[in-house]
Formats: structure tokens, C-alpha cells, sequence
């Protein structure tokens, strides 16, 4: 097994073809006043300016490194690939979108110290609406033992705003190439039933929600597959552990989180199609007010709903 460095923290920046945002979330991990070992940006096949940008910050920052591939294959391979380059003994994540807040990584370094047992420390964040500048700060709610919570919904968070033992990546097989979508709850449900969790309460992180992402990355379809490979993964350790009535419960919450998606890209009629599927599997107010949302116009439910929704 590879010996990390003792305290140390490798940054890893998956990026495709957003050489005009690259620079916000690089500076925001330049500027930590826990300094990073290393700062490794990934380019998934990017295609534009990105790699005359970082060419130029390696020649300036002695701790920025710059690995690139083509085709570009995902985010997940991105990912791996920063990984298995850094030698640091925690991995820290960042979105080539998102910016960190300056004492981020000595935030967690320091919550780190306190108990070495743990493994995983994520923040609290604050969510940003590019499009109308609407801000809204979210705490993750894991617990210090979040191997049972972690199984009905991702208590953690964003990748941006979590922090891993390197040791613990390598152990638990890496980010999972063949998910569609929702990697990173993947990879934090397989990490919390092998380490401890810690969270700062503190918001460190902008997590930027571009309009284009309500657009693009949204395709209910990758949600659905990412849910049936998920339930195939862990349904089993699902129902041992939680029972069947909080595993229906899951399974309902995944239908919504579909609709919340689709409603938010406007697209109504998925919206009708997985609201419904929710309130199949299990009652739940919210789902009602989503599927009145659809048929509503831009009125009063609609709007309420969008401020539900807004940051899910």
C-alpha cells in the first residue's frame, strides 16, 4: 500500500470545458489558509481553453498540478484518476463550478484532530442560484455514526464540501464509473459503514447551481438507472437493516427526488409520472403538493413548491 503524507491534503478538481469558471474554484483551494500539498485539476477531454489556463498556473504554483486524457470518459473517471495520482492522506473534493471559503480545509483539519477514528468530514454549505443570486445555507445531517442514516438518504452532502481518508478511498473501490448519476451518495454509503463522520457546521463551501445544470444534468432517466443500481447494490443491506416499511420509504423519496428534478427543469409531465410513483409506494405530503404544483401555473403553489425543492 502506498505510505500517504502524514497531515497532508491533495485537492482534487474534476473539469470539461469550463476553462471560464476553472479559475474561481482553483483560486478558492490556492487560497486556503490550511495549505493543500497539492492541487490536481483532471480534464475530462476538455476542449477549449482549459489546458493553456492551467499550463500557465503550473509554471506559477509550484503545488498545481495538471492531468489530462482524451476522450473525455465522466466525471467518476476524473475523479479516480486525481485520486490515484495524489499523495496526500486526505483527499479534499471540489467542482470546477463550486469555491471553497478560506478556512475550509483547517476547519476540517482541525475537527480531524479531535478523534482519529474519523474518516469522512464534510461542511455545511451555502447554495447559490447564479441566475437570481438566491442564496440558502444547508447543514448535511450525518451523524458521527452514519452507517445506518446513510442508507435512507445522503446525510452528507455535496462532493465539493467533503473531505476523505485516502486510505479509505483506495479500500472502498474508488468512485463506481458505471453509475449514470448520484455517484457520490454511492461512494459515501460504502464509506460510512467502514469509518466514522464528521461535519462542520460552519459554511465553507459555495456550491454554484448553474441554470445550465436545470437544462443538462438533470435527465430524469440517468436518476432512474442510478436508483435501480443502487437498490440492486444495497437493497439487501437495506431491508436487513432498516426493515421494510423505512426501506418502501427510501424508495418513495428516490421517486420525488426525481420529480423535484424534473419540476425545477420545467419539465411537468415527469413530474406527474414520479410524484405519482411516490405516493404509490408511500404517502407523503410533499408529494401531493408536487403533483398539484404541475398542474398549477406560475402561481402561488408552484412558487412555494420551487422554494421546497429549490435546493434538493
Amino acid at each position: 500500500m502506498m505510505a500517504y503524507m502524514e497531515g497532508l491534503i491533495s485537492v482534487v478538481i474534476p473539469t470539461r470545458n469550463r476553462a471560464a469558471l476553472l479559475g474561481r474554484a482553483l483560486n478558492s483551494a490556492l487560497g486556503q489558509t490550511y495549505s493543500p500539498l497539492e492541487v490536481i485539476v483532471v480534464s475530462d477531454g476538455s476542449e477549449d481553453e482549459t489546458e493553456d489556463f492551467m499550463r500557465k498556473m503550473e509554471e506559477t504554483h509550484e503545488n498545481v498540478r495538471f492531468l489530462s486524457y482524451f476522450p473525455g470518459q465522466g466525471g467518476n473517471h476524473a475523479r479516480n484518476i486525481g485520486v490515484q495520482a495524489a499523495q496526500g492522506q486526505w483527499i479534499a473534493f471540489l467542482d470546477d463550478d463550486d469555491e471553497w471559503h478560506p478556512d475550509k480545509l483547517r476547519l476540517q483539519m482541525k475537527l480531524a484532530g479531535t478523534d482519529g477514528e474519523i474518516g469522512l468530514i464534510c461542511t455545511a454549505f451555502t447554495y447559490v442560484q447564479d441566475d437570481t443570486g438566491r442564496r440558502q445555507y444547508f447543514c448535511p445531517n450525518a451523524p458521527y455514526d452514519a452507517s445506518l442514516a446513510i442508507l435512507k438518504e445522503n446525510c452528507v452532502g455535496s462532493t465539493t464540501s467533503v473531505m476523505a481518508k485516502h486510505a479509505l478511498l483506495d479500500a472502498c473501490g474508488l468512485f463506481d464509473e458505471e453509475m449514470p448519476a448520484r455517484q457520490d451518495y454511492d461512494m459515501w454509503v460504502r464509506l460510512c459503514q467502514v469509518t466514522k463522520v464528521g461535519v462542520v457546521k460552519q459554511s465553507c463551501v459555495e456550491y454554484h447551481n448553474l441554470a445550465e445544470n436545470n437544462q443538462i444534468s438533470w435527465d430524469y432517466r440517468r436518476f432512474v438507472a442510478a436508483n435501480d443500481r443502487l437498490r440492486k447494490k444495497y437493497g439487501a443491506l437495506r431491508a436487513q437493516r432498516l426493515g421494510p416499511a423505512a426501506e418502501r420509504a427510501v424508495r418513495a423519496r428516490e421517486a420525488l427526488s426525481v420529480a423535484r428534478k424534473a419540476f425545477k427543469a420545467g419539465r411537468r409531465d415527469i413530474v406527474c409520472v414520479f410524484a405519482r410513483e411516490s405516493l404509490k409506494i408511500r404517502f407523503s405530503a410533499e408529494a401531493i403538493v408536487c403533483l398539484l404544483a404541475a398542474y398549477l401555473p406560475a402561481g402561488l403553489v408552484s412558487r412555494v413548491y420551487m422554494s421546497l425543492c429549490w435546493k434538493k
